[in-house]
């Protein structure tokens, strides 16, 4: 299982929004939706793929995506960067440059900006 780390902040309106950004970049459907008072699991269905977006008080918002699904992985981060990118700075990401500072309110796990081999 991959695990994608979206925030390491337990925000529910970021993770309201990356579930947004999931079902509608993906073309996905809720297959199950839990929420509790301190932790949420949401099923995301992606064609054979079940994926599952994860916030927990105090890990986080993070994405789990099965082993077998390389390029479903490569979708999730993908989608998961550009979630995390400034709206005012997609030009300077699609140039191939970076920066520092996350957007507010949350700050994305920092496995987002590493360099990929």
């Amino acid at each position: 299982m991959a695990i994608i780390g979206v925030s390491e902040h337990a925000d529910w309106e970021v993770f309201e929004n990356m579930a947004q950004q999931l079902e509608q970049g993906l073309d996905g459907y809720w297959k199950e939706k839990f929420d509790g008072l301190d932790q949420r699991y949401w099923d995301l269905i992606v064609g054979e793929h079940a994926l599952t977006l994860h916030l927990e008080h105090y890990l986080g918002i993070s994405i789990s995506v099965p082993d077998h699904a390389n390029e479903m992985v490569q979708r999730v981060r993908a989608l998961v960067k550009w979630h995390a990118i400034p709206r005012n700075r997609t030009a300077q990401v699609t140039a191939g440059k970076s920066w520092s500072t996350p957007p507010l309110p949350y700050k994305a796990h920092p496995s987002l900006f590493a360099e990929r081999g």
